[in-house]
């Protein structure tokens, strides 16, 4: 039996198998991966997408509309998650990256105005869905799985302790570039910020499962 349910449709190429090909080491569910942001935000759903599949469940991403075609690309369901934003509007980049209004900006004047309609979004991704997982500023998603009585995961501690170090965007590295007239200058603080992004999840993840 498929496991698609009404309306949905996969992009092309999606990797979605039926229930009858699945192991009892690992039975087929869907997945709905609701993720929003910058690239920054979805490559990593799109990894754990990736990963999923390869365990034999549909994974489904539900993101900005902008990503239809890169998801649909690597082979995976899109559902579309307002509100919409473009990784390459420059004027609303220099709002979010702002040091100090940035977060206001994204939180305040982007994410909760749209929050009923995110909500709806994310009924209509997830209403045949097996488990919701969320990215930290999805706020509708925990909205969601609780009125469609859905198992809810957030992608958090690991995960936020790694955008605590790492750069946020390709945009910061190239202001570095550009105010230190200097590619050393700027690979090196990637590569600094990076690693210490992964030690500190690294870290957060062996603490949590000791503790849990």
């Amino acid at each position: 039996r498929s496991v698609r349910g009404p309306g949905f449709v996969p992009g092309p190429g999606s990797r979605v198998r039926s229930r009858g090909a699945r192991s009892a080491q690992h039975p087929m569910a869907k997945i709905v991966l609701a993720c929003w942001g910058s690239y920054g935000d979805l490559f990593p759903s799109l990894a754990i997408a990736d990963a999923l599949t390869a365990l034999g469940h549909e994974a489904v991403i539900a993101s900005c509309p902008f990503y239809v075609d890169l998801v649909r690309a690597q082979g995976h369901a899109f559902r579309p998650l307002r509100p919409d934003v473009r990784p390459d509007d420059r004027t609303i980049l220099r709002r979010v990256m702002d040091p100090q209004r940035g977060s206001e900006v994204v939180v305040r004047e982007i994410a909760v105005p749209q929050i009923r309609e995110a909500y709806e979004d994310m009924l209509a991704a997830a209403h045949d869905a097996d488990l919701i997982v969320s990215h930290p500023i999805t706020f509708a998603a925990p909205l969601a799985a609780e009125t469609l009585k859905k198992p809810w995961l957030a992608t958090a501690l690991a995960f936020l302790a790694w955008y605590v170090y790492a750069p946020q965007c390709i945009s910061t590295l190239a202001t570095i570039r550009r105010e230190t007239n200097s590619w050393k200058v700027m690979a090196a603080t990637a590569g600094y910020l990076f690693a210490l992004a992964y030690l500190a999840a690294f870290a957060t993840y062996q603490i949590a499962r000791v503790l849990t």
